[in-house]
């Protein structure tokens, strides 16, 4: 029992001491004021992101693969490249998650799973949004002559999306909007290793 305090005061004065002194100021004030070490109250801000962390993980792989059956079901197994249903901003980032992807290899099936596991919850979120406009190129100059509202309201809520959710009250996008974008800032925060024992701020 002394070998192992004696190991742990060591580990725990090398982390403290590698961790700038205004990231331990509060765990600091608190554990005086608890009467607690401060090293504890740290490690235990890390269990608590990572339990956290956990759970929005396991939201965001039920809520894509929910999303990306709906969307299969409404639009077919290429509803990734479907330009009559999704923005320029979605695209983009379907193209980039695309590229790990060697579709000769694959049928569609497993290029659309490959996909969906590709694609960050970012993107699952901002198909809940508003929408955003596509823009449409010369198909000679490939100059940028216009762009198109997609309006996800009546392309992907109302039609897919929205039967994500079966047996809950009828739902407004906005409202699920808000509540992915929120689930989003705390995993965010949580990777750039914000203190949580205090609490996320809400969004905005």
């Amino acid at each position: 029992m002394k070998d192992y305090n004696r190991v742990r005061r060591f580990m725990a004065g090398s982390l403290i001491n590698s961790i700038p002194v205004e990231r331990l100021r509060k765990y600091r004030d608190l554990a005086t004021a608890e009467k607690v070490d401060e090293l504890d109250m740290y490690l235990w801000n890390q269990k608590v992101s990572l339990a956290l962390f956990e759970d929005i993980g396991n939201v965001e792989v039920a809520m894509r693969s929910a999303k990306a059956r709906e969307m299969i079901q409404e639009f077919g197994i290429g509803w990734f490249i479907n330009e009559e249903v999704l923005d320029s901003p979605a695209l983009r980032s379907i193209d980039a998650a695309l590229v790990n992807v060697k579709r000769e290899e694959h049928t569609p099936q497993e290029i659309h799973g490959k996909l969906v596991a590709s694609l960050n919850l970012g993107f699952w979120v901002k198909m809940l949004g508003r929408g955003d406009y596509l823009a449409t190129f010369d198909r000679i100059t490939k100059k940028r002559i216009g762009s198109k509202r997609r309006i996800f309201d009546d392309l992907l809520w109302k039609p897919a999306i929205s039967k994500t959710f079966p047996g809950v009250e009828p739902l407004e996008r906005s409202t699920v909007d808000a509540l992915a974008r929120e689930l989003q800032f705390a995993g965010n925060r949580i990777a750039h290793h914000e203190h949580v024992i205090w609490g996320v701020p809400a969004v905005g």
